[in-house]
């Protein structure tokens, strides 16, 4: 379990009203799933984890604002096409945020959320908890909370040794037929049904925080804390593995040439040839 770093934190933005508009596309590639036009859909914005929104954000210039929840934050913010911005805390909430600061709507789950929500085509979203259930919810606010789950998913393989929770922590991805790929502490990776039924499921050796990175093959990239960065097929069989000398916990990110880029604890970053694993550089 990943430690808490504060009692009380503030998400604080550029706010007012945010306009946007589309810029040329970076890189590209299989379409995630994931909300049409969202500056900010998922944890690293797209499907290779560039972490590059082809959506400017246009500033008017107004005050900047807060919001303070009931514990600390540690999960990055999803923004909707609306411009609502999706927020977990430590609190057991996920919050919605108008590009004002004010609050919109609120899902409230049995555990901390530390990782990022991930907003879909259908006005919902997926949300991992502490609670180690994975929540596909409606966004629409005129919902009343207690009929917004649409189902949830808990992680069917057990702990690995040294582990005491199933904890969601890794943040998803979504992939173009609406799998979802989600790693979580116990040690698992998972790829979930658009229905919320298994596809497949993954055993590393030690708790999965990173979001993955797929390739257009279907290819999903992963790093854990068992100090590995692996490649999963599609059918979730393992197609290689790169072990490294520190834990694994930044997500990969897939360059258009195919190249892996990752960070680890032993304090080098890796670009590997995601086909071979070889090393292109470090």
């Amino acid at each position: 379990m990943k430690m808490l770093a504060a009692a009380v934190a503030v998400v604080g933005v550029t706010a007012g009203s945010v306009a946007w508009s589309q810029a040329p596309q970076q890189v590209p590639s299989a379409q995630s799933k994931t909300q049409p036009g969202a500056p900010w859909p998922t944890m690293r914005h797209d499907l290779r984890n560039t972490g590059a929104s082809d959506i400017r954000g246009l500033d008017p210039g107004t005050k900047p604002w807060s919001f303070q929840t009931g514990k600390g934050i540690f999960s990055t913010p999803t923004i909707a096409t609306d411009g609502t911005i999706y927020i977990g805390s430590a609190d057991h909430n996920l919050y919605g945020l108008s590009e004002e600061g004010e609050e919109v709507w609120r899902f409230e789950t049995g555990e901390i959320i530390d990782t990022a929500p991930a907003l879909l085509d259908d006005n919902t979203l997926i949300i991992g908890s502490g609670d180690e259930n994975m929540y596909k919810v409606s966004t629409d606010p005129q919902i009343p909370t207690h009929q917004r789950v649409v189902w949830t998913f808990k992680p069917t393989l057990p702990t690995v040794e040294g582990q005491l929770v199933n904890w969601w922590e890794g943040s998803p991805n979504v992939g173009p037929d609406g799998v979802i790929y989600q790693g979580n502490t116990g040690g698992g990776a998972y790829a979930v049904n658009p229905d919320g039924t298994q596809k497949w499921a993954y055993q590393a050796q030690n708790s999965v925080w990173t979001v993955p990175a797929m390739d257009d093959s279907g290819t999903t990239y992963w790093g854990s804390v068992d100090l590995r960065l692996f490649a999963l097929n599609a059918d979730g069989t393992q197609k290689w593995q790169r072990t490294t000398l520190g834990y694994v916990t930044s997500s990969p990110a897939l360059g258009p040439d195919g190249t892996i880029y990752v960070r680890s604890f032993d304090g080098t970053i890796y670009a590997l040839d995601s086909v071979d694993r070889s090393v292109e550089w470090k």
